[in-house]
């Protein structure tokens, strides 16, 4: 079987949206890239160590309207590779959540 090539680039999400591995590699070498240049970076070693959880609650997050978060440095990750990828999916704040649900 030949391996296929993919080029991660801006706007990609549409290709990627219904292959999950492949997302997965996406959102993983996103999320690392942004670490590695200290972008909205955890601080304290057990939040750099739930790192993993963050990456699939993002994946997860492409799913919904939504992805709300109360981790401030996590919106920001998100957003930029929501933005990226051209992910649809709004990250907002709690209290954001909430006036958009009593609406």
């Amino acid at each position: 079987k030949k391996l296929a090539l993919f080029e991660i680039k801006k706007g990609c999400f549409e290709e990627i949206l219904n292959q999950y591995s492949l997302m997965e590699t996406v959102f993983e070498f996103l999320h690392s890239v942004l670490n590695e240049c200290g972008y909205n970076r955890d601080k304290e070693v057990s939040t750099v160590i739930s790192g993993i959880y963050d990456t699939t609650h993002s994946i997860y997050g492409t799913y919904c309207n939504y992805f709300v978060s109360s981790d401030y440095r996590l919106r920001k990750r998100i957003s930029a590779i929501y933005d990226y990828l051209g992910v649809p999916t709004k990250v907002i704040t709690f209290d954001d959540f909430l006036n958009i649900a009593v609406k």
